[in-house]
């Protein structure tokens, strides 16, 4: 396993985003790597994920015969970006301490509120599901190219290209709705019992 290879440069997400100069690149740095590893990895699988990071550590990424891996990791920065700056406005507003969570102040800067916090951060999960369905499709019409996402069947080694919604709560069926009620898991426990 390749460990501490990061798909997205700080760079980038200051320019992208606007992050301030005053951010410190260990807050920006590990965003990344939580979006990459939680979320990306989440799209891609593990082994094509674990792929990716072999190709960039060792500089092969460029080399035309990883081209689509090289396009693939293009088309997934704005994607981790997004994820990485909704990450960013939690972590850069509370710090953990012995005292417990403690809200950042500044003398020069209003702090938001709670209901803003988690509002900024559902906007940028918003638009990181705009670049994850983006992401999916170029997946799923590059598959050939990338052997990772089609030779594999285990649980670990699949990609999860078909749901690009962000609720980390499923009840079956199709998401969305026509106003029709639909079974569910949840229905069937408050009819049935857990069994």
């Amino acid at each position: 396993m390749v460990n501490d290879v990061l798909f997205v440069s700080e760079n980038f997400m200051r320019e992208t985003y606007f992050i301030s100069d005053n951010v410190q690149s260990k807050f920006i740095l590990q965003a990344v790597r939580t979006a990459q590893d939680t979320e990306f990895q989440q799209v891609v699988g593990t082994t094509l994920y674990e792929k990716l990071k072999e190709l960039v550590k060792d500089g092969t990424i460029s080399d035309n015969e990883n081209k689509a891996y090289k396009e693939l990791l293009s088309q997934a920065r704005y994607f981790i970006g997004a994820m990485a700056v909704a990450e960013l406005v939690v972590t850069t507003t509370i710090h953990i301490s012995n005292a417990g969570a403690n809200r950042v102040k500044s003398e020069d800067f209003d702090v938001v509120d709670e209901e803003e916090m988690y509002g900024l951060k559902q906007y940028f999960i918003k638009q990181a599901d705009h670049y994850k369905r983006m992401l999916q499709g170029y997946c799923l019409n590059n598959r050939k190219s990338l052997p990772e996402l089609s030779q594999y069947t285990i649980n670990t080694m699949q990609s999860n290209l078909q749901s690009a919604a962000s609720s980390n709560l499923w009840l079956g069926g199709r998401r969305g709705g026509n106003g029709k009620p639909r079974s569910s898991l949840i229905t069937h426990i408050f009819k049935y019992g857990w069994y």
